[in-house]
């Protein structure tokens, strides 16, 4: 990848795909007028939840056509919506077969899934990380390899053919996972685990680290580094499992020689696996050493959380590098947190059965019509439905000055909005999930979909 461009030496039509009108804002202070969707090129969403992207569409000028398993409020409210006809992910593939052919991208859970993104592609065209790049990239033994040369340090990894000799300080991890579902310590699974559970996973070293996100855009071979996030994982007061990933907060300042080496990370993996537009890459910061541990081949969850903290359109860019532009990513403020600090996504998991109320986004600030205008809450639950326990109930947003400011305010957000909540017991009768999506969510990670 060339050196740094200067944000000046962009087109005009370069910074209006890829630069959005404000930085972070609370969702009385953002004014930016919401772009009109009408007349405007439609983008077909594919995923277990699609809410995220949707509105990432909306955002750049698309109209976005959305096909998942939650048909979640807001999602309603800023895409055309297509439930999924069936069980997942094959319901996917039936509900989008008398679609035009329009461009797709996909979310998460579908990386698991190459042969239904070969299908689809065979018939729309495909804007993102192709099926056989899919079965490369999700190999860990091949992205250990690929980060060798890159001042990384992925934690060791070993196949389920050969286990460790001591499962003390090992995890075990689904080759099919997402979002930390399936994770488990190894000790703790291999009594568990049979001859045919092993060949779905793999081992991998449990090493101590702050668990952060890093966001590229892959360009035939080249990349761009959009900014990092700080994970939460395992959270107790968002009522998440160990190893759940809960949210994300930044950006986050990349001190030193850590921007450089994530830089390396994105273009090995580019690269090595012809990796084309958003990608995610989970890594441990250890002590001042970057420790990847988990690449996501597709839109990423914390790109949200970037887009609205900087103001940048993501799928612009995502959609340029698939089209074969040479479009450089837009510079954000240096050093990561802005004047006003830091935007955070937190994952709410419900702590019993309960049922989602009505009138729930107008009295907690959703559903935004502005599509950069970030709200307290997303991925709302319709009114009525009952959301089972340990499964996630809906998304909340805070601000900080900092992390730990940003972490405590997303923790009122979350106790606030479950008081909106009634335990399931003391409505009889009210609607439950639909059969997709109780079938999807043993297939998919909780709150990793998101």
């Amino acid at each position: 990848m060339g050196p740094q461009q200067n944000p000046r030496s962009y087109t005009k039509k370069n910074l209006a795909m890829a630069k959005g009108k404000r930085a972070i804002g609370s969702p009385r202070s953002a004014r930016a007028k919401a772009p009109s969707l009408r007349g405007a090129p439609p983008l077909l969403i594919l995923g277990a939840s699609a809410r995220a992207a949707a509105f990432s569409a909306a955002r750049a000028g698309f109209a976005p056509i959305a096909c998942d398993i939650f048909g979640d409020d807001d999602l309603r409210s800023v895409a055309r919506y297509v439930p999924v006809a069936g069980g997942y992910p094959e319901g996917i593939a039936r509900a989008v077969q008398s679609l035009p052919p329009v461009p797709w991208i996909y979310t998460g859970g579908i990386e698991n899934h190459p042969a239904l993104v070969a299908s689809i592609a065979r018939t729309k065209p495909l804007w993102g990380v192709s099926a056989e790049a899919l079965r490369r990239v999700r190999d860990p033994s091949s992205v250990e390899r690929a980060l060798a040369r890159t001042g990384a340090r992925p934690p060791a990894v070993r196949p389920a053919s050969d286990p460790p000799r001591r499962s003390a300080g090992w995890l075990w991890k689904p080759l099919a996972g997402a979002g930390g579902r399936g994770i488990r310590l190894a000790v703790d699974a291999a009594p568990q685990l049979s001859r045919p559970q092993r060949g779905r996973g793999y081992f991998q070293r449990r090493v101590p680290g702050v668990p952060c996100s890093a966001v590229f855009v892959g360009r035939r071979g080249d990349c761009d580094f959009l900014g990092a996030t700080r994970q939460l994982v395992g959270v107790s007061w968002l009522h998440a499992k160990p190893f759940a990933w809960c949210g994300n907060v930044g950006p986050i300042r990349m001190r030193g020689g850590l921007e450089k080496v994530l830089r390396a990370v994105g273009e090995a993996l580019a690269q090595e696996f012809q990796l084309v537009g958003l990608f995610g890459v989970d890594f441990l910061l250890d002590r001042g050493v970057v420790r990847p541990v988990e690449v996501n081949p597709r839109y990423p969850a914390s790109v949200e959380v970037l887009e609205l903290a900087l103001g940048i359109s993501a799928i612009a860019l995502h959609a340029g590098a698939c089209a074969g532009s040479n479009a450089a990513a837009p510079t954000g403020p240096r050093g990561g947190v802005g004047r006003e600090g830091v935007l955070g996504k937190a994952v709410v998991y419900a702590p019993s059965d309960v049922i989602a109320p009505r009138g729930l986004l107008p009295e907690t600030g959703g559903a935004t019509s502005d599509p950069w205008r970030w709200p307290r809450i997303a991925d709302v639950p319709r009114a009525g439905t009952r959301v089972p326990a340990g499964t996630p109930l809906l998304t909340v947003f805070a601000r900080g000055r900092s992390v730990a400011s940003c972490r405590r305010a997303l923790r009122r957000e979350a106790e606030q909005v479950l008081r909106c909540f009634r335990p399931a017991a003391s409505a009889a009768g009210s609607p439950t999930w639909t059969r997709a999506a109780s079938a999807a969510m043993r297939k998919c990670p909780p709150g990793g979909v998101r």
